[in-house]
């Protein structure tokens, strides 16, 4: 049996359903568990070995991994893109750039704009925290690196 820690098991558990989002959900039913266990572990409860070692059998690992990266990009199923913060507070949101369709009047949540781009459609898997502004330049500045390195 495996040994892993909250901060492992949440990872992994991410990266095997390839998102942030609702990903507690996913495992718990991949995992035939409560959904608030899956919620407990995350929330820094503790990992039993027979959990640890059933996400690394549906992952097909033998040790844990970690995701080292904080700020992680990719293309939704809607086909928009997407940043989401690996560490807490966790969330997701949506990068729309200039030309993108996307009706940022109907959207009544936050927005950070910055260059050409906003963040909006904030999604928080952890509670979000009283003062976000140095969270959302820092977000804005991931964003800006992903961008230049498609460049």
């Amino acid at each position: 049996m495996v040994g892993m820690t909250p901060h492992e098991f949440t990872s992994n558990a991410i990266a095997w359903h390839g998102s942030a989002h609702n990903w507690v959900g996913a495992v718990s039913k991949a995992l035939n568990v409560n959904r608030r266990t899956v919620q407990r572990i995350a929330n820094n409860g503790n990992v039993s070995p027979r959990l640890g070692q059933a996400l690394l059998n549906l992952i097909g690992e033998v040790a844990p991994q970690v995701v080292h990266a904080e700020w992680v990009n990719g293309e939704g199923d809607d086909g928009r893109e997407y940043l989401i913060h690996t560490r807490k507070p966790k969330f997701q949101a949506l990068i729309i750039t200039d030309g993108d369709d996307y009706d940022l009047d109907s959207d009544a949540g936050i927005k950070y704009a910055f260059d050409d781009c906003v963040l909006c459609g904030f999604q928080w898997i952890d509670p979000m925290p009283n003062n976000v502004t140095e969270l959302l330049e820092r977000a804005g500045d991931a964003v800006q690196s992903i961008l230049d390195n498609y460049k």
